[in-house]
């Protein structure tokens, strides 16, 4: 892999599986289900790093993996059923599927290199990850998956942790330029084509989409440390929410928009919050 661009990608993972939060847990990478009364995210509180299904509250906390080796990064279908996510049972990381109350665990990537950051299409016939397979230097790159023949399909280089948009039309995804740059880049599903809707100085990544796919959330370091933001699909309108993401930003809308789900690592704690956008409460609601 290109030694600056791995290096980058290195420090992203350190930063995001490394931390330990007040109660000895790795809790984080939570996301909605698309309802909003679930929450799904990955801990280590079984002893290896699983993925876990809470309510939205932090009630009712239920472990749907138990691989005994590391599940991380759960997303969930359009119909709330099923998740996608990236393990390493088979000593590299995949990507997995699995039914919400933890059936039909099922591999879909086979590869002998590194697949990540996979998101399922609305119509939950397709999944979007990148991965390493076609690129000699090591650097991830964009696919289409079909999940019934399993051939994936390159359609943009150089990205990392994408996301697909609720209509269908687009995913997001981290395009790395440097060490210490990146921006949020889309991939226009129906033409082919990306671009880039962020072009600012430091590192912006984890970009997740509004309900209706007309807003994304991220998290950017461009003011000097690691905070929230909300754009346009445009790339207009960026707004720093000054809430601050030391390590896993990981940043989503609740499906009515009224809150901001995120986790955060503050001096070396690691648990999950919720944002509530009409009065900028801040509420821990690790389990």
């Amino acid at each position: 892999m290109n030694s600056i661009k791995r290096n980058l990608f290195l420090l992203v993972l350190a930063a995001s599986f490394s931390a330990h939060a007040k109660n000895g847990f790795l809790d984080n990478g939570a996301v909605f289900s698309p309802d909003g009364n679930k929450i799904a995210f990955h801990s280590n509180r079984s002893g290896h790093t699983e993925i876990w299904i809470m309510d939205a509250d932090g009630s009712n906390l239920k472990q749907v993996t138990k691989s005994g080796t590391n599940d991380r990064w759960p997303q969930f279908s359009a119909d709330g059923k099923k998740l996608v996510f990236m393990s390493r049972q088979d000593e590299n990381w995949e990507i997995y599927s699995v039914n919400t109350d933890g059936s039909n665990r099922a591999r879909i990537t086979q590869n002998k290199v590194t697949d990540l950051g996979a998101s399922f299409s609305p119509d939950g016939k397709n999944i979007t990850f990148t991965s390493v397979r076609d690129d000699e230097s090591g650097i991830a790159d964009l696919y289409i998956l079909n999940i019934d023949d399993k051939i994936p399909i390159k359609v943009s280089e150089n990205a990392y942790w994408p996301t697909w948009s609720p209509d269908g039309k687009s995913i997001a995804y981290a395009h790395i330029i440097n060490e210490k740059l990146a921006d949020v880049w889309i991939y226009d599903v129906e033409n082919k084509t990306a671009k880039a809707i962020t072009q600012n100085s430091g590192s912006n990544f984890g970009a997740k989409f509004s309900r209706d796919s007309k807003n994304i959330i991220f998290f950017s370091n461009r003011d000097g440390k690691f905070q929230i933001f909300t754009m346009k699909i445009s790339g207009e309108e960026q707004i720093n929410l000054k809430v601050d993401t030391s390590g896993d930003g990981n940043p989503n809308f609740s499906p009515d928009g009224k809150y901001i789900l995120f986790s955060n690592n503050p001096n070396d704690d690691a648990d999950i919050y919720l944002f509530d956008l009409g009065t900028g409460k801040i509420s821990n609601i690790t389990p």
